[in-house]
């Protein structure tokens, strides 16, 4: 790779890795010297997001986000629908999209991927208008998304605590399901446990939601899984890692590219590990190919 123009956006409060040693790692870079190369730090919520318009703007090759999956999303919502690609340096604790994406977790190994820079397009999924580009959903995974937020620990132990006090504490979801303009569940016939809107396989941590997804496909996975016996948790659990979770009679998936949730109450919901309010409504829909990434996965078409 020569000729250049790479952008690092960095998170310095996200994860455990030290941030200078990360800079010493991109200077040391053998590809480092044949491009130009900028380092930012982000200074508050929203830094990401504008510094990133700034380097479309200014028609960098690559933008680099160094950070979790709070800052990735940030970063690659200022990328879509233009020529800069996102690359990853995954520093959080789920790190789902750069998973997906088959982008080695240790930085030196992340970093070579910048080296062949082989860009691929993967469709942009949009919760109430706002970009995501794994998951989004109400129910277990968002409870466990805001317990976690709310937590000052991070790291996979401190996932699987979020989720035992999510499992705890959460109701489930009562909703009206639409599919491509299809009512697929109403709130007097069913009671969901988690409905998970995936463009990805997985939510993070190499927990599979929606094994078959394609982030090329054109189409949202809807990932409906209604309420089961207290004793099933094990089993649901250990289908999640071993990649079947859609073979469990409690799991029901369709693909769209349109769905609307009606909720009969407010509660919370995530996109890419974002906890939000869901209000009454969620609307999601799916654009394909908006978005240029830097990728290890050897069967995503490159891009021209």
């Amino acid at each position: 790779m020569e000729n250049k123009l790479i952008a690092f956006i960095i998170n310095p409060i996200s994860g455990s890795k030290n941030k200078n040693n990360i800079v010493k790692q991109i200077k040391a870079a053998a590809w480092f010297a044949n491009n130009t190369v900028e380092i930012y730090f982000t200074k508050c919520a929203g830094d990401a997001f504008e510094n990133a318009k700034k380097y479309v703007e200014r028609n960098f090759d690559i933008v680099v986000a160094v950070g979790g999956d709070g800052t990735i999303n940030e970063i690659a919502c200022a990328l879509i629908h233009s020529n800069t690609a996102l690359a990853i340096i995954p520093c959080g604790s789920g790190n789902g999209l750069a998973r997906e994406l088959r982008i080695p977790l240790r930085v030196d190994k992340a970093l070579q991927l910048l080296n062949e820079a082989k860009i691929s397009d993967i469709d942009v999924c949009y919760f109430n208008e706002h970009p995501y580009f794994c998951t989004a959903g109400v129910g277990f995974d968002a409870a466990v998304s805001k317990v976690f937020a709310e937590s000052r620990k991070r790291g996979f132990f401190s996932y699987l605590i979020s989720g035992l006090n999510a499992y705890i504490k959460m109701k489930p979801v009562r909703s009206k399901l639409t599919i491509d303009g299809e009512i697929i569940i109403t709130p007097k016939t069913f009671k969901a446990f988690d409905i998970t809107f995936a463009n990805a396989k997985q939510f993070g941590n190499n927990a599979y939601i929606s094994p078959l997804a394609d982030l090329r496909d054109g189409v949202i996975d809807v990932v409906v899984i209604r309420s089961f016996p207290w004793f099933s948790c094990p089993i649901m659990g250990l289908r999640l890692f071993m990649k079947n979770i859609h073979k469990s009679k409690y799991v029901k998936i369709y693909k769209c590219k349109h769905a609307v949730l009606e909720i009969s109450e407010n509660d919370c919901a995530h996109y890419d590990g974002e906890s939000v309010a869901a209000k009454n409504r969620v609307e999601i829909k799916i654009e394909a190919l908006g978005l240029k990434v830097v990728s290890g996965c050897k069967y995503l078409v490159v891009s021209h």
